[in-house]
């Protein structure tokens, strides 16, 4: 049986797609969340496995980057959480692979 293939173009340029960014938008959506793992994950918190595989495929992704990491004895591994919003993916990730780790959250929880 012959395998139908479907040729996709992109026409749509970076610039494009930056431009439909509402910020707005973003930060009353997130003003309404509930500053929990249920809340930031849309409702499949830690009763789920979500936060779990989210995190082992971060484990993945930096496993087959690692190999590009400067890994000279004595430095400091620094790593960011953009975004960061309660802090799950730091402490559930990044404090296990950087010595130091900062978190940038441009929302304000109460």
């Amino acid at each position: 049986m012959p395998v139908k293939t479907e040729s996709i173009q992109d026409t749509t340029s970076t610039t494009d797609i930056d431009s439909q960014i509402n910020y707005d938008d973003a930060i009353q959506y997130w003003s309404g969340v509930e500053a929990t793992v249920d809340g930031v994950l849309g409702g499949f918190g830690e009763s789920t496995s979500v936060p779990k595989a989210d995190i082992v495929g971060s484990n993945t992704f930096l496993r087959k980057l690692k190999p590009r990491f400067s890994n000279e004895p004595g430095k400091i591994k620094y790593g960011i959480d953009f975004g960061a919003g309660i802090g799950r993916v730091t402490r559930d990730f990044l404090h296990k692979v950087c010595d130091k780790v900062d978190l940038l959250e441009p929302m304000m929880f109460s």
